[in-house]
């Protein structure tokens, strides 16, 4: 899995960058095979010297289909991380439901219908 850290007004040393790459892989690694790329970006809303305000988001572009965006705003640039590790892997795990749920539901219900006429049905991507 790729991780990319970008910085706006945002300066951090090189632990806290190695930190937050770890505290990503922690929350997302269950689903490396099936991410393509993570990419967290810090921007500083407040601008330079008026607050410590951080607004950290993530993006995870998944390989088959689907990416995840989530954001979140705190102080503390080790916490927005980490607020925004949990969101995503959760997010993650509920787009992964839903594609599995789709698609397991989307079969047995033609199939079904397929068999209670005499005329044999084609699914959609037969035709």
């Amino acid at each position: 899995m790729e991780i990319q850290i970008t910085c706006r007004n945002v300066t951090l040393t090189d632990d806290e960058m190695e930190s937050a790459e770890r505290r990503l892989r922690l929350a997302l690694g269950r689903f490396e095979s099936r991410i393509r790329s993570a990419t967290i970006t810090l921007t500083d809303v407040d601008g330079p010297g008026e607050g410590k305000d951080v607004l950290c988001r993530l993006k995870v572009i998944l390989k088959k289909k689907g990416e995840v965006i989530v954001g979140d705003t705190d102080v503390s640039v080790e916490a927005a991380i980490a607020n925004v590790a949990d969101r995503g892997a959760r997010s993650i795990s509920r787009l992964l439901d839903r594609q599995r749920d789709h698609q397991g539901i989307a079969m047995p219900q033609q199939s079904a219908s397929a068999g209670s006429t005499s005329t044999p049905q084609r699914l959609r991507d037969e035709i």
